[in-house]
């Protein structure tokens, strides 16, 4: 009983439990008012010793048939739940270690956590609910307890021992026997939870039951499957422990402990793991540095299977011997006399410490008369070691630098060498210039990363120069588009091959945590000083911040004196972690645990593996719409415009950075599925390989059909300002009459009121989309454009416009989700003034010689969109297909739809202006055609919608014709558009 007169009842179940039951029985009594304890079939007399040990407490034995341990123990929580405030739970081989004279405290929480021992492991596990809520157990085996309703837990000062010598234990089958339950578990379980949570312990019971290889692969599979990244953690590392008593190669044990470091840097076990692996291997210098980097964490709080000896004294006297053994006398030295002083420490390992310290000590290359002085420790809360003719200024191990450059055009570099092999020897390729006493004959290639600022390109002002070059090869859009304004070089040499990664195979979902894990992975001059002022002005208590930066990116020759300070302050600022530079490898691991990529970047990025790497991880992303990163992120990150005052885009950034801390992907976490479905379709390596090896088969071909070479230009319209392509009809005549297409504006309004959803196919640079958010300031608009080009125009053009209320997507809407479809090049529209029109590009095929993007299609039934009251749709023949994989939207909402029939377009995709003006008869709709000088422009109004049809019929500003039956037949006297219609 608590102070307040709170009561406890015990609940257990029990079976053949008398040889350990009176112990746990008399560890609770002081904790308990009255009992429950349900006996599953015992035959050894456990019924009687129960009732004997309870006797002078109110309780009762009840006898059950045996189903599972989540049945039964729900029972016994049932049963419970009458006779207590609070229920607790135990095993009968458990016990509770109270200090003398415990009391419990007031409970106010639904649930306590209590301490586990479970030698070596401790967690934490929830052992005390409260009883007005419905408590009830899941799982087959290792069954955990949950309740809906229940809305806060606590830890309470309670440790429980798991001794492991009750029936289950003294059964040899146990494992066996648990391993079948499991089997037959996953082979009808459906909810990706239990399979991942059965998994892991199927590979604990294949591990106890001694079949270590099944047990290997189950972990690995347990560690693809995500959910809790603890869990995650331990089977990765519970693998790798098993790997090499298998004759696993080392490379491959190493590779499985740096996942698991990488997924939960805060732990050390994985390192422990690894370090001694490297020991054994006598791969010293490894196994110091992978010790060196953790020595002072701590065990993490609520963490799973923590072993708190490693973080005690076993990670660092695997850093001492490793130490030692690499020439690091000194490092030795003193983690072994810090291990000489842990209390925990075994007393039996003291002497090896002594000895350990001794054989350092002999190999120090200084005389030990002369100098006194503190040893500095390695071991936080150790007070120096006081040894005379030691010198003080002893160093921790270092951070990792790495031994050249490894920026992103380094790591492309490497990584297309590494793929392509031989192949690359067919060109002579060269990064961001070349050395004219170098060329070989070889076509030359100038891969090109900088921006065009920089003092590496300047030789692009040399004709000479840039005649002997056969391509240019692009990181983006933008840069290319860049180059050819700034340097007027050939553009049909010139063609963008983006950046890529490794994409991982299976998506990660946004998690749900507190506090999230907010990361910034870039140099420290591309935006730290404005993130870590932001960061102090949110102040944000729900999140922490992990810094993985650093000048010396660029090779240990590289100053990273300039921004000691930044670094200090980041270390320095609550919540906030600094953790120098990781390989890029081990930074891909460690962004699978990151939840946000926290970009506000001063730098006009030509691309961003930064970026893209995060976004491959499925972190959230937050930058600016500064350089490329609005063509980067395609749609999925959270733009804003680029501030040039530090100060103001401090304040600015702090201000969104709340914003998505407490709401990640803004209510559309299924956007984040997505977004790594785009990175595999658009930044894998196995997507840009087979670019490069068309690029080298190319380059024996004849020379190459002109490209189109796009200039921009800012212009005033009357209803905002746009970015455009001047060469571009519709670029054009927006900066020679200040609109484009009022018609669809004026009907729009009628249409739509402050609070409507639109959704926009076929934004082009976004005029549309941003007349349209500004007649539903309340509401929403979707705006979907597939094309590069395009998409980053729509994408600075809303930003311009502050249009906040507009989602984009960088994908073609058609019937089918997660194709893959190629768009027509630009140059399709190409004349031979060199103007295009851009907003004739559809889906298509390579054309002129050149190959056009490659999108992502997707269904809008797929899409979890808002009630839609207006759909515009100008895609090029692709609106049959768009039609299709929108019914279920046209059958919920009923929207209006504003669509282009052209029967040139619609033949090329297989449809007709007669086949979907049909189909939109059919749907219950009438059709509203607006006779224009291009006479395409249908509005399709549902025939429910009386008043709408008279409004819209009423409006006199345009010509028209009213189109209502169920058949047509169409007059053509162009190939593009019917001339006049009969409808039946």
């Amino acid at each position: 009983m608590t102070p307040s007169d709170q009561t406890v009842c015990l609940a257990m179940i029990v079976k053949n439990e008398a040889p350990v039951i009176r112990r746990c029985l008399e560890s609770v009594r002081p904790l308990i008012d009255h009992w429950i304890v349900v006996d599953t079939g015992s035959t050894d007399g456990t019924q009687d010793l129960v009732r004997t040990i309870l006797a002078d407490l109110p309780g009762e034995l009840v006898e059950r048939p045996w189903v599972d341990f989540a049945h039964n123990r729900s029972e016994a929580l049932a049963l419970a739940r009458a006779h207590g405030t609070y229920t607790l739970v135990i095993d009968a081989d458990d016990e509770m270690l109270l200090p003398p004279g415990y009391v419990l405290p007031d409970l106010t929480a639904e649930a306590y956590e209590v301490t586990i021992t479970d030698a070596p492991l401790t967690y934490r596990r929830i052992q005390l609910v409260r009883n007005t809520l419905p408590w009830r157990y899941r799982g087959v085996l290792h069954e955990f307890v949950e309740c809906p309703e229940a809305t806060n837990r606590a830890v309470i000062d309670l440790t429980m021992r798991r001794n492991h010598d009750g029936a289950r234990r003294r059964d040899g089958e146990t494992y066996r026997r648990d391993a079948a339950i499991l089997e037959a578990a996953l082979a009808t379980e459906t909810d990706p939870f239990f399979i991942a949570r059965y998994t892991f312990y199927l590979a604990q019971s294949y591990r106890d039951c001694g079949a270590h290889e099944q047990a290997i692969a189950a972990y690995l599979r347990r560690a693809d499957l995500g959910y809790w990244q603890e869990e995650v953690y331990v089977a990765l590392l519970a693998a790798a422990r098993l790997m090499p008593g298998l004759g696993r190669p080392v490379d491959d044990t190493l590779a499985v402990c740096r996942r698991a470091i990488a997924l939960c840097p805060h732990r050390v076990e994985a390192r422990h793991h690894a370090s001694r692996v490297c020991r054994l291997a006598e791969r010293y210098e490894e196994g110091f540095r992978l010790a060196g980097a953790a020595l002072t964490f701590r065990p993490p709080e609520g963490a799973l299977f923590i072993e708190p000896w490693i973080y005690d004294y076993g990670l660092r006297d695997e850093y001492a011997v490793n130490a030692y053994w690499a020439g690091h006398y000194w490092h030795s030295l003193a983690a072994n006399l810090d291990l000489m002083a842990c209390p925990t420490a075994p007393e039996g390992e003291r002497q090896r410490f002594a000895v350990n310290a001794r054989f350092a000590l002999e190999k120090l290359p200084i005389p030990l008369e002369g100098r006194r002085g503190f040893l500095q420790t390695t071991r936080p809360g150790i007070a120096p070691s006081d040894l005379p003719g030691f010198w003080s200024g002893l160093t921790r191990a270092a951070p990792w630098v790495p031994t050249r450059p490894q920026g992103g055009t380094e790591l492309m570099h490497e990584g297309l060498s590494r793929r392509l092999g031989p192949a690359l020897a067919g060109l002579q390729l060269c990064l961001n210039g070349y050395d004219e006493g170098r060329i070989d004959g070889r076509p030359l290639v100038v891969w090109i990363h900088h921006a065009p600022d920089q003092p590496a390109v300047a030789w692009l002002r040399e004709p000479a120069k840039v005649a002997r070059v056969a391509r240019f090869v692009f990181v983006s859009e933008w840069q290319r588009a860049q180059y050819l304004a700034t340097f007027a070089l050939p553009a049909e040499r010139c063609l963008v091959l983006r950046n890529a990664t490794e994409v991982p195979e299976r998506d990660r979902a946004p998690g749900r945590r507190r506090p999230l894990k907010v990361a910034y992975t870039s140099t420290p001059y591309r935006g730290l000083s404005v993130l870590l002022d932001a960061w102090a002005q949110a102040a944000p208590e729900a999140a922490e911040l992990h810094v993985w930066s650093s000048h010396k990116l660029y090779g240990p020759g590289a100053d990273d004196a300039p921004y000691a300070q930044l670094y200090a302050r980041a270390a320095a600022l609550p919540n906030v972690h600094y953790h120098g530079l990781l390989p890029n490898a081990e930074l891909r691991a460690a962004l699978a645990d990151i939840d946000i990529l926290a970009y506000p970047n001063t730098f006009a990025e030509t691309s961003c593996l930064a970026v893209i790497e995060a976004m491959a991880a499925g972190c959230r992303v937050i930058c600016p719409s500064h350089g490329a990163l609005p063509e980067t992120t395609a749609g999925f990150a959270r733009l804003y415009p680029f501030v040039a005052d530090p100060a103001e885009h401090a304040r600015v950034f702090a201000a969104i950075l709340a914003e998505e801390i407490a709401d990640p992907w803004q209510a559309e976490p299924e956007r984040a599925a997505a977004q790594q479905a785009h990175c595999r379709q658009v930044y894998d390596w196995t997507a840009r390989v087979p670019e490069w090896q068309r690029l080298i088969e190319g380059l024996r071909a004849p020379a190459p059909a002109p490209r189109f070479a796009p200039s921009f230009r800012r212009v005033e319209a009357r209803h905002g300002a746009f970015l455009v392509v001047e060469q571009d009809f519709i670029g054009r005549t927006i900066a020679q009459t200040g609109e484009w297409e009022p018609h669809l504006i004026d009907f729009a309004r009628l249409v739509l009121d402050e609070a409507s959803h639109v959704v926009d196919l076929g934004a082009n640079l976004g005029y549309h989309t941003v007349r349209l958010a500004g007649l539903v300031p309340r509401g929403s608009v979707h705006a979907f454009e597939p094309l590069d080009l395009c998409f980053s125009l729509l994408q600075q053009n809303v930003l311009a416009n502050r249009c906040d209320h507009v989602r984009t997507y960088k994908m073609a809407v058609t019937d089918r989700s997660g194709d893959t479809v190629e768009m027509e090049p630009l140059e399709a529209t190409l004349t031979a003034a060199g103007t295009v029109n851009i907003g004739h590009t559809g889906i298509g095929r390579s054309s002129a010689g050149q190959a056009g993007d490659l999108v992502f299609t997707v269904r809008l039934d797929d899409l979890p969109l808002p009630p839609i009251a207006l759909v515009k749709m100008d895609i090029q023949g692709a609106e049959a297909a768009a039609l299709a994989g929108m019914q279920d939207l046209i059958a919920r909402d009923r929207p209006v739809l504003f669509i282009e029939i052209e029967e040139e377009h619609l033949r090329r995709h297989g449809s007709s202006s007669k086949a979907v003006m049909e189909h939109l008869l059919g749907l219950g709709y009438s059709l509203l055609r607006i006779r224009n000088e291009w006479p395409t422009d249908h509005l399709a109004i549902p025939n429910e919608r009386a008043d709408l049809i008279a409004r819209c019929r009423g409006q006199t500003q345009y010509a028209t014709d009213w189109i209502a039956g169920s058949r047509v037949e169409l007059h053509f006297e162009t190939t593009h558009h019917y001339a006049s219609v009969v409808a039946s």
